[in-house]
């Protein structure tokens, strides 16, 4: 995550998730206005969802990490439409009919 300031529109967004394995991110992005924040280590995706009660997966999401898990933790997770926006070159990941075939069963 950049220092750089959040500009999230009052009213526009409901929650901001924010994952990661660094404690420092993790805290900047509290301070900055995450609605909730997780270890990557420790927690998963569908924990905020709960922690939140979301009865819908996410509407977007950004990849920044580069880690070879984020996108598969990150496709059963968000709502069917969403957006999401891979911003830093992946490492090899498992072929995407492997990923989409394990989310329907």
């Amino acid at each position: 995550m950049s220092q750089t300031d959040l500009a999230i529109p009052v009213g526009v967004v409901r929650y901001v998730v924010v994952t990661d394995i660094n404690h420092y991110c993790l805290k900047f992005a509290e301070k900055m206005g995450a609605t909730l924040t997780l270890d990557a280590r420790k927690e998963k995706i569908e924990d905020a969802q709960k922690k939140l009660g979301m009865k819908k997966g996410f509407d977007v999401a950004m990849e920044m990490s580069g880690s070879s898990d984020a996108l598969p933790a990150m496709l059963p997770n968000m709502y069917r439409g969403a957006k999401i926006a891979l911003l830093r070159i992946l490492p090899p990941i498992p072929p995407l009919p492997d990923i989409l075939s394990s989310l329907t069963n």
